[in-house]
């Protein structure tokens, strides 16, 4: 796809939202080897052009793992293409390390571009996976002085925690300050998946 096919799709779709009420969108556009940052520069006109309209954040996303310096660079230039904030979903990875790698690539990005961190985590069951990263994330949060600057989506493995640990990262989760969205859409279409415990 090039840019102008996105921007005719993405119109639609904003156009509809708009229609529905919607007054806010963050998009995590993709970024890899094969799309590039066309996404997030297709995503950029799209909120100059419904500017004043609805409050659109574009995000880069990168997918591409384990994650390797072409796809950190191609994080730099959505950045400085105009990204809003950096988003990220660090479980994709192969391994704990790579997890947490990843989460300190987000962090670094965030800090040297004054930006917002948002992150699709722990969406896995298995409380012992090597894929779990909301621990670290929330460390990170409150080493990097940035409480209230985080969000984290899904959490489904939340469901599958001990009682004892769950009740642990919860009350870091307050400590850190961060935005917590849970999807019990995505998460009830995902094999072996369940929604975070939330009242």
């Amino acid at each position: 796809s090039t840019v102008a096919d996105v921007v005719a799709r993405v119109t639609d779709a904003v156009r509809i939202a708009i229609a529905s009420g919607m007054g806010a969108i963050r998009v995590h556009s993709e970024v890899d080897k094969s799309w590039g940052i066309t996404g997030v520069e297709a995503m950029l006109e799209i909120k100059k052009a419904f500017a004043g309209v609805i409050d659109l954040q574009v995000l880069p996303l990168p997918t591409h793992n384990p994650l390797d310096e072409y796809s950190r660079n191609l994080v730099r230039k959505a950045m400085d293409a105009g990204a809003d904030a950096i988003g990220g979903s660090p479980h994709l990875e192969y391994t704990q390390p790579d997890v947490s790698s990843y989460v300190d690539f987000v962090f670094s990005i965030a800090k040297e571009y004054d930006v917002a961190v948002d992150l699709h985590v722990d969406q896995e069951v298995d409380p012992t996976s090597y894929t779990r990263s909301l621990e670290h994330i929330l460390v990170k949060t409150l080493r990097e002085n940035y409480a209230g600057r985080v969000t984290v989506n899904h959490c489904g493995a939340l469901s599958a925690y001990t009682p004892n640990y769950r009740s642990r990262i919860l009350q870091l989760m307050k400590r850190a300050d961060v935005n917590f969205v849970m999807c019990p859409k995505e998460e009830l279409i995902i094999k072996g998946m369940d929604s975070a415990p939330v009242k």
